[in-house]
């Protein structure tokens, strides 16, 4: 142990604890598990996400690594212009942190926005021949054509020889799904990529106490954004008109009053919103009978919902609403943990979700086993972290 020499390395996450999303865990997770090594310094934003989520000042923790918070332009909004403006800021503070560091940097993880902040980061690090691992959390530009359809192929044209350089030169490239990394190994033309999935603590599963709703509940916990398209889960809900069962609605973000308004189209009342505090996640899920996850049409053909890995580890019943092609349709067909139906197609969905609240508890109950079983395999912490670490190590000796 002695005769380890501690190595620099500089984390750059776009989201960061207090803030409840995934991302920021994982990039805690790998900081606080490096530090027991090697000297870590954490970069990120004021905490923003999710949209409408209110943070209190001073909320920093005792870690064994420094965590620095950069006073760069934040944007939690779905708006495309303050997303972009919010890049690049963050990538041109962090270039001055790396230009102005006093210490050497054995090497740099970035777990950031895309496209202006990893581009900066990058190139700053290439010039200063820092190696460099970038985690890529969805495929940039294309994702942009679902988001602008109308400008969107003039966009990626334009921007996609930026991804090609972020790609290329990263020392190693870090996805969350097998079809990802095939997708970005073809078109980015690299053979540096490496599969890892976004992982989740089992052990805040275990032995927690479960209380149930008096009515069969349908639940949806996460970030309330236009890409998820609850819109139509709503309204799908609305019309199955499923006698004593409820539709929860968990989580803050952009689009939480536009639902509302939607919602008001039952009238049965028998849809609820609800604040979603990270220290409740788990008990918020366990109350429910059936776990529901969405994403817009051509959405999630290479994205993999972390929440997917969280829905699993509940041991509930699961409706996927998504791409029938996806790697989380994939997931939740083989683990047999629920049923997936195409996204804008409400008969299917309201065949579903009669389908389910009709089957016996036995029948529900399997169904989460299977996807317990299935996580536990794939998208545990004990599983994924090790390997992460494993990749750190080496790229820093690839380097020297």
């Amino acid at each position: 142990m002695n005769n380890i020499i501690r190595k620099n390395i500089i984390i750059i996450s776009a989201v960061f604890p207090p803030e409840p999303v995934v991302s920021a865990k994982l990039s805690f997770d790998i900081a606080d598990q490096l530090s027991v090594l090697h000297n870590v310094t954490v970069l990120s934003p004021k905490p923003t996400r999710p949209h409408g989520l209110k943070f209190e000042t001073n909320t920093e923790g005792s870690y064994n690594f420094k965590h620095i918070t950069l006073d760069s332009y934040t944007c939690s909004s779905s708006r495309l212009f303050g997303r972009f403006r919010e890049s690049y800021s963050f990538g041109k503070y962090c270039k001055k942190y790396i230009q102005n560091s006093s210490q050497k940097i054995d090497l740099i993880y970035i777990n950031t926005w895309p496209l202006c902040a990893q581009y900066i980061t990058i190139k700053t690090a290439k010039k200063q021949n820092i190696p460099i691992i970038t985690h890529i959390q969805d495929i940039y530009p294309e994702s942009l054509l679902s988001k602008v359809p109308i400008f969107g192929k003039l966009l990626v044209h334009l921007i996609l020889p930026i991804d090609k350089y972020i790609h290329q030169k990263s020392d190693k490239v870090l996805t969350i799904s097998d079809s990802m990394n095939s997708y970005l190994s073809k078109t980015r033309k690299v053979n540096h990529i490496e599969t890892v999935y976004n992982w989740q603590d089992e052990n805040i599963f275990l032995n927690k106490r479960k209380v149930k709703h008096e009515k069969f509940t349908f639940l949806f916990l996460g970030t309330l954004s236009p890409t998820v398209g609850l819109d139509f889960i709503i309204r799908s809900f609305i019309n199955a008109n499923i006698p004593e069962a409820q539709f929860i609605i968990a989580g803050f973000g952009s689009e939480k009053n536009h639902l509302i308004e939607i919602s008001k189209q039952s009238k049965l009342n028998n849809i609820i919103f609800m604040d979603a505090p990270s220290d409740k996640f788990v008990e918020i899920q366990l109350s429910a009978d059936v776990l529901v996850l969405s994403l817009k049409k051509n959405s999630a053909k290479y994205a993999l919902p972390s929440k997917l890995a969280n829905y699993m580890f509940s041991s509930k019943p699961i409706i996927a609403c998504v791409d029938e092609d996806s790697d989380t349709a994939k997931i939740v067909n083989d683990a047999k943990c629920g049923f997936v139906a195409q996204p804008e197609n409400e008969g299917a969905l309201i065949n579903i979700l009669k389908q389910i609240s009709k089957m016996r508890d036995e029948e529900r109950e399997s169904m989460g086993k299977n996807g317990f079983d299935f996580a536990i395999m794939n998208f545990s912490k004990d599983k994924s972290l090790p390997r992460i670490i494993q990749i750190f190590n080496e790229v820093i000796n690839n380097s020297k």
